[in-house]
């Protein structure tokens, strides 16, 4: 896997080939579905980074590890795995729901090339709130994150007026703003900006209609 993985990324990166790499070393299965969609830019970037995963999972070899183990080192209640053990479950629990969320939040940004509809966008932006909410406590319990307060329920947006859908996306920019700028509030961002691309969708598909 190292060899094949370090040939491709110090070549041309053809995505073609970058993609049936992918398909036949990881283990992703949103990530597949994700560069199927085709070459942009964000599915390049993804593709890269997913093999470079793949990369550095490789395991080194067992006398590397072995060097690196301290020769002495007291066997204490405080030095047992036990601490690391929850993180890392907390971890492989979180690492499918982000993908899945990273996937949906990136095809809302290509809803045009996509083709989405109003309401594909709309069903796209719930499963991005849902997997928020599901997320923000795994945040809490690897102590990455402690949002000061939930993210935005999910809101169908078109049963709003044309005013209260601008002043909705205003509040929503704002808050954007704001969070960017707080790391403890990363969780809460991408079902923000999810909101702010579906009432997007929809003031635009609006001023085409009339």
């Amino acid at each position: 896997m190292n060899l094949e993985i370090t040939q491709w990324l110090r070549s041309n990166r053809d995505y073609g080939t970058g993609v049936a790499l992918y398909d036949r070393l990881g283990s992703n299965q949103v990530l597949k579905q994700l560069f199927a969609h085709g070459e942009y830019s964000f599915t390049r970037r993804k593709l890269e980074d997913a093999l470079q995963v793949l990369l550095d999972q490789d395991p080194a070899p067992v006398e590397e590890k072995i060097a690196k183990v301290p020769q002495k080192f007291p066997k204490t209640s405080e030095n047992t795995p036990k601490a690391s053990a929850a993180p890392a479950s907390v971890r492989d629990k979180m690492r499918p729901l982000l993908d899945e969320r990273t996937m949906l939040h990136n095809r809302l940004g290509l809803y045009q090339e996509l083709g989405l509809s109003p309401e594909e966008m709309k069903q796209i932006a719930f499963r991005i709130l849902a997997l928020t909410r599901q997320i923000t406590p795994l945040y809490q319990q690897t102590a990455l994150a402690a949002p000061v307060v939930p993210a935005p329920a999910a809101v169908d947006f078109s049963q709003l007026s044309g005013l209260e859908q601008h002043k909705k996306l205003a509040n929503l920019r704002s808050l954007r703003t704001k969070i960017k700028n707080k790391p403890n509030r990363a969780p809460d961002l991408p079902a923000i900006e999810a909101q702010i691309q579906q009432l997007e969708q929809l003031i635009q598909s609006s001023k085409t209609n009339d």
